[in-house]
Parts: structure tokens; C-alpha cells; sequence
């Protein structure tokens, strides 16, 4: 005996099938559970597959590409837009195919006018399901590629070591994903963190050397992924010798944008501005005498940025007969680089005056010496810049508590001296 007791839900069906067997004079009872799904008849269209819908037509015509959301005559807000069956919703509709059940999925909809609609089903034959769905995925191919080009896709590295205020939780993410919008951009979802574990605190040689490899290595990693991005954003915070060896290992083949963190307030890691905000200028801070430049195997150059250095510091640990130049900015402190054309103008001088300078006082030159107090953001767009078939040694040095000044690293023609 088959027992059947049927529960609708809306428009999900479950049978429940129960068989009653007799045996030997005995029930057995045999109980089993079915669901189908049986095709949902109503016109309602998701408001989630709308708004989609919406999105990925840009809110025009998916055909002729008029305006659906005003009437340009009249110049008056309003909705004539109309959704659009490839396969028909209804047995008797045009392109109509018992295969179809999810009628009303993103897939099967174009967003029309209402005279495109009514000739595209009046003419199914003129429409065959082909070439609507080429018409919807070239119009919907087009809207993305428009907003593309208005915002790049970027991939992600962040960067920090000892002295963070760094970390790759979901609030610092949320934070770059917003740096990203604000300088017309956006995530393609590619995050390389480059968190490496501070064995070594004083920021002494040793500390250096590990730095500089665990770097490396870290980078050889993605190296493959750099040259596929369409663009890559690099937000980094820690020593600047190690900002500028991260520029140097990243170097300037690629589009690279470079963020600055600001402290303080929501900005985060976006630009507080969006046009320049400093200058800057290199000054010779000695008497040049061009009869002795062929004696003259190394310069110094102090960038003052975020903070002043004076000469003093310098003649500390290098000799006063060394040649210093100074690249300093109209205005110094931790937010002087408050926008990207701000990093752009700093690199012009840094590239096109101090070291163009140096380059022709001294021809001889074999090492420049780096004393600097800048913003995160300008060492990472230094080291980008190096030129390692054209630049001589530059030898970058970093504060070191009492001790002031100490050489932490160099780079020289495509190779780091640890």
C-alpha cells in the first residue's frame, strides 16, 4: 500500500512517500522523503537581480542605449525601462524553451525601452536567443570597460616592519580599499602582506642584513603577479633604508602607485589633497671649486622633509671635507607630503636637480651618501627610482638612538651590499 501526503511551500513541493508492506502477517513500514522543485510561474523578478540588472547596463538601453531613468524631452526623472525575456517567461512567449527554469536569473534579462522590447518579441525570428545574448554581454562588455578605464584595477603589497602601526586586520584593510577609491582605483582582491618578524629590534647591522633578505625574498615571490597587475599600490611603513630598498627591489618598470600614511583623524592612508601642497629646492651647502671635483670620491645629501637635519649630525660620522647638498622642502613636518603630485615633485627634484648636480659637480663620484627625515612614502619612491645600469653607490644611513648616524645599507649597479 503507497500512502503520498503532499506539503506545498510557496513553490517548493515535498512528498512525503510512505509504503506499507505486509510480511509474514506483519507491517513493515517503509517511510521515505522526496523534494522538487517544480518551476516558479511567478512574473515577480528579484529586487537584488533588478538592481544588477540596473548596474550592469549603466541604466540605458541595452539595445539603442537611451537613457531609462529620465525622459531627455521633457528632462524629467522617471523609470521607462523595461525588463526583457531572452527565453520567454510563458509557453506561448517568443523563444520560449522547456529547458529554461531560472526565467528571471541575470542571465535570461535585458533592460530595454519599451519600443526595443516590443520589436525584439515581435520579431523573434529577427531575435533569436543568440543574438540577444551577444547584444547583452558586448553592451555589458562596453559599460565595464568605460568605468575601467576611469578606475584601474590595482593589486595590493603592505609593507611594515618594527616601527608599525601596521597590521593586516580587517580595519587596516578596509582602510587601503578606501585609499584605493579615493585615488580612483580599485581592489582586484590581490593582497600580499609582507609582515616579517623583528628578531633584531636595535635596527643595528645585524638587524639590517635579516631585513633586507627576508625582503627579497618576499618580493621574488610575487614577482609574477607584479607583472600582471594592471596596476600595483604599495602601502608601507618601517626604517626608511628599508622603504628605499623596497623601492629598489620593486623598481619603476611597472605601474606603481606608492600611498603616504597620515596619523591622526579617518584619513588613513588616502591623500589629503589632490593638488600639490610643497615645493622644494637643492642647495649647495659648501663653496664649489670645480679646479679639485676629479679628487672627489663621494658627496653627501641631506633630505629634510619631515624634520630638519642639520650639517653637524652629519660631520659626525662624515668627514666636513665632503661635499653636502641639501634637499629640504618649503615645508617640513610629518604631513608636508600631503598628495601624490606632492611624491612627484619631490622625485622630479630628487632625480632632475640633486642628483643631476651631484652628477655633474662631480663626474668622478663614486658614492652618494643618504641622510634622510621624510615622509613613509618618499624612501619607497627613491629606491624606485635608482637607476642600476646609470647610478652610482648610494649608501643610505639611518638614525640610530645615541649613536646618531650608521650606514645601513647600499645598493650599486643592480647589486645590495648587506
Amino acid at each position: 500500500m503507497l500512502c503520498l501526503i503532499v506539503v506545498c511551500f510557496g513553490f517548493r513541493v515535498i512528498i512525503k512517500r510512505t509504503n506499507v508492506l505486509i510480511r509474514g502477517g506483519k507491517e513493515l513500514v517503509k517511510s521515505e522523503t522526496l523534494e522538487k522543485v517544480i518551476k516558479d510561474k511567478s512574473r515577480y523578478i528579484p529586487k537584488n537581480t533588478e538592481l544588477a540588472l540596473w548596474a550592469k547596463s549603466a541604466g540605458r538601453c541595452q539595445i539603442c542605449g537611451i537613457k531609462l531613468f529620465e525622459n531627455e524631452k521633457f528632462g524629467i526623472e522617471t523609470n521607462t525601462s523595461q525588463k526583457a525575456h531572452i527565453f520567454a517567461f510563458s509557453e506561448k512567449g517568443p523563444r520560449y524553451s522547456e529547458d529554461t527554469f531560472e526565467v528571471h536569473s541575470i542571465d535570461n534579462l535585458m533592460l530595454l525601452c519599451y519600443e526595443d522590447h516590443h520589436t525584439i518579441d515581435n520579431n523573434p525570428e529577427q531575435f533569436p536567443v543568440e543574438l540577444l545574448q551577444k547584444i547583452k554581454a558586448d553592451f555589458e562588455k562596453k559599460v565595464e570597460s568605460v568605468i575601467d578605464t576611469i578606475r584601474k584595477k590595482s593589486s595590493v603589497i603592505y609593507y611594515s616592519s618594527s616601527i608599525s602601526e601596521f597590521d593586516s586586520s580587517p580595519n587596516t584593510k578596509s582602510e587601503l580599499n578606501r585609499a584605493l577609491l579615493d585615488a580612483n582605483l580599485f581592489s582586484d582582491g590581490n593582497y600580499f602582506p609582507i609582515e616579517i618578524d623583528n628578531q633584531y629590534m636595535s635596527q643595528d647591522e645585524q638587524y639590517f642584513q635579516t631585513q633586507m633578505k627576508a625582503l627579497k625574498k618576499k618580493i621574488d615571490r610575487i614577482t609574477s603577479s607584479l607583472e600582471e597587475a594592471e596596476v600595483f599600490s604599495v602601502f608601507a611603513i618601517g626604517p626608511q633604508p628599508l622603504l628605499m630598498y623596497l623601492g629598489y627591489l620593486l623598481n619603476d618598470e611597472t605601474d606603481i602607485r606608492v600611498f603616504q600614511k597620515f596619523r591622526g583623524g579617518e584619513s588613513g592612508w588616502s591623500w589629503l589633497a589632490e593638488q600639490q601642497t610643497n615645493t622644494f629646492r637643492v642647495e649647495r651647502l659648501f663653496d664649489y671649486d670645480s679646479s679639485n671635483s676629479a679628487e672627489v670620491s663621494e658627496v653627501n645629501l641631506i633630505i629634510s622633509v619631515s624634520a630638519e637635519i642639520a650639517a653637524t649630525r652629519i660631520h659626525a660620522v662624515k668627514s666636513e671635507d665632503i661635499p653636502t647638498y641639501e634637499l629640504r622642502s618649503a615645508y617640513q613636518g610629518l604631513d608636508a607630503i600631503k598628495s601624490e603630485q606632492d611624491t612627484n615633485d619631490f622625485i622630479r627634484t630628487f632625480r632632475g636637480e640633486a642628483i643631476e648636480q651631484i652628477r655633474q659637480d662631480f663626474p668622478q663620484a663614486s658614492i652618494i651618501n643618504l641622510f634622510p627625515a621624510m615622509p613613509v612614502s618618499l624612501p619607497v619612491r627613491i629606491g624606485m627610482n635608482y637607476l642600476k645600469n646609470v647610478d652610482v653607490e648610494w649608501r643610505m644611513y639611518n638614525q640610530h638612538g645615541e649613536a646618531g648616524f650608521v650606514c645601513a645599507l647600499s645598493i650599486k649597479g643592480g647589486n645590495e651590499n648587506e
